[in-house]
């Protein structure tokens, strides 16, 4: 009994002796060299002739690459050599690439170019959903310029202003139709971008051509109000004549002695502006001097007799004669007469007028002596004595005025310069905002 007991203690012992040797076998000391793997990976690169300023760090088998490769292929080529080393736990490239700029990487292109693709065929419906949106803002804009355009038609008559305004009425709908269509394609940051760069180079635009600016509202302005009509005869600033254009740049005036004159619409809108044809009724005045020596009373009854008897002058507003002032030797009247200058051309009847009072003066034997007069005797000077004829001179001579034969063309100049205006070269070319 004791001879099994020994026996059994004596196998159990030997197997636990044979099981714990080959664990103190299973630990191995493993001694990484960095130098040979360092020296080892320099010359298999260096041979290769693929890369310059080659330097290799290696770091408990973490391996640091630095210098410069010819291509990317070489790049990849050097970090497979050195990952199958022995003893090399990972790869750190820091290689760089000689002349990138003209390495073109077709893998990327092509992945690129798939991946656009691919976003296309996803974001397609949304696109011809957005298509549609805008073509149905599109034709509903047109029906509603057809409907807007003849409204405004009958209101501005004009056909500058109603484009201008019913491109202002349905402009909110554009909007709101636009913004539809890009929220419904995803691009609403696109269109925020889009907007404010157009309102920045609408900024610097603006300010670069102010005086273009300027004119436009200017000729906007001018259509609304419409200070003058074609054929109207303005004064603006120091230029006189009559209305030829209106653009968006300037109005044209045809002087009087048929020359053009382009005033910038900003001047025309800021100036004085003088409209002679504003009221066809125009009153003219002139001044005549008589002799302290002749009756005023009768002098002004000449006068208005002329004015009242001349065929182109208006008897409601009645003419008047007026003592104006005393000169050094003349009484000075001054007469006012009104005419019908959309019929009547004012410097003619003007002419006719002061023509006429000087004759009937004449006549009446009413001296118009001048301010200052040298009189010059060369029969020397003659006597007269006390019964002489100084009454018989004073004696008032009763007379009418004939105005049967004046033989006068008072017509308006209006039809001369038209017609001179036809025959001439227009200065720009567009529309006629008049």
């Amino acid at each position: 009994m004791k001879i099994i007991l020994c026996y059994v203690i004596f196998s159990v012992l030997s197997t636990f002796g044979v099981a714990q040797e080959p664990m103190l076998d299973a630990k191995p000391t493993t001694h990484v060299n960095d130098d040979k793997i360092e020296s080892r990976l320099f010359e298999v690169l260096q041979s290769s002739k693929r890369f310059e300023n080659l330097d290799i760090q290696s770091n408990e088998g973490v391996i640091t690459l630095n210098g410069v490769a010819k291509s990317s292929e070489d790049r990849e080529f050097a970090e497979e050599v050195a990952k199958k080393l022995e003893g090399v736990i990972h790869v750190q490239s820091e290689l760089s690439i000689k002349n990138p700029d003209k390495v073109v990487d077709f893998n990327l292109l092509k992945e690129s170019l798939r991946d656009i693709q691919q976003e296309f065929i996803g974001n397609l419906p949304k696109f011809v959903l957005g298509a549609i949106i805008l073509l149905a803002g599109v034709i509903f804009l047109k029906m509603g310029t057809r409907f807007v355009g003849p409204v405004l038609e009958r209101k501005y008559k004009n056909h500058f202003l109603t484009s201008l305004m019913t491109k202002v009425y349905l402009s909110p709908i554009f909007i709101i139709i636009t913004y539809l269509a890009l929220q419904v394609t995803g691009l609403t940051k696109l269109a925020v971008t889009v907007l404010t760069g157009t309102g920045l180079a609408g900024l610097a635009v603006g300010i670069a051509f102010r005086n273009i600016a300027e004119n436009f509202f200017a000729s906007v302005l001018l259509s609304f109000q419409r200070p003058y009509e074609i054929g109207d005869l303005i004064k603006i600033g120091e230029h006189t004549g009559y209305v030829r254009q209106l653009s968006s740049r300037g109005t044209t005036l045809m002087t009087l002695d048929g020359n053009h004159v382009q005033i910038p619409n900003a001047q025309a809108y800021t100036q004085t502006l003088t409209n002679y044809s504003a009221n066809k009724n125009l009153r003219r005045f002139f001044q005549v001097g008589i002799g302290y020596d002749d009756d005023i009373a009768n002098a002004q009854k000449i006068a208005l007799e002329v004015a009242r008897n001349h065929p182109q002058v208006l008897n409601k507003p009645q003419p008047i004669v007026h003592v104006e002032s005393l000169g050094a030797s003349t009484v000075n009247l001054g007469v006012y007469f009104w005419l019908d200058s959309s019929k009547y051309s004012q410097f003619k009847v003007s002419s006719s007028m002061i023509r006429l009072v000087k004759e009937s003066f004449d006549r009446a034997g009413i001296s118009m002596p001048d301010e200052a007069r040298e009189i010059i005797f060369p029969q020397g000077v003659p006597v007269v004595g006390e019964e002489g004829s100084k009454a018989e001179g004073n004696e008032v001579q009763r007379f009418t005025p004939a105005f049967h034969n004046l033989g006068d063309d008072f017509e308006s100049e209006y039809s001369e310069i038209a017609e001179q205006a036809l025959q001439s070269r227009p200065l720009e070319g567009g529309e006629n905002l008049l």
